[in-house]
């Protein structure tokens, strides 16, 4: 395996960012974007680390110990979300609710029930 051998890996195969992008920031998303094909194919052994760096990856990838590399980290944390969305069937895509969303009423109905708990606790505790 040469250098240019992973850098036409790289050209030839597009990753596909197939979870939903909440939970990971703009520069992972850019990173993975570009680099997560040649993770994948480095973690799965389709490509032949040629660095230290990159023999690292890989060990750190088969352990369950708290990896050393960032690179490391993000790529489990992508591949744990991907196996989370598997697992529930796209539940997840669904980005968080908001308050407006949220079955319990908005946030006016909030505010005013709070001042009316607030109201009888203070009436009752009068001395």
């Amino acid at each position: 395996m040469t250098k240019q051998d992973h850098l036409n890996y790289i050209l030839d195969h597009p990753f596909i960012f197939d979870v939903p992008l909440h939970g990971f920031s703009e520069e992972e998303e850019h990173f993975l974007k570009t680099w997560g094909s040649w993770l994948e194919a480095l973690t799965d052994g389709t490509l032949k680390p040629i660095s230290e760096r990159q023999k690292t990856f890989v060990k750190e990838m088969h352990r369950r110990e708290e990896p050393t590399l960032a690179v490391t980290n993000l790529w489990k944390h992508y591949l744990r979300r991907r196996i989370e969305e598997k697992d529930t069937k796209g539940v997840l895509k669904a980005p968080p609710p908001t308050l407006d969303d949220d079955p319990a009423g908005s946030r006016k109905d909030f505010e005013r029930m709070r001042r009316g708990q607030y109201g009888t606790i203070s009436g009752t505790h009068r001395m």
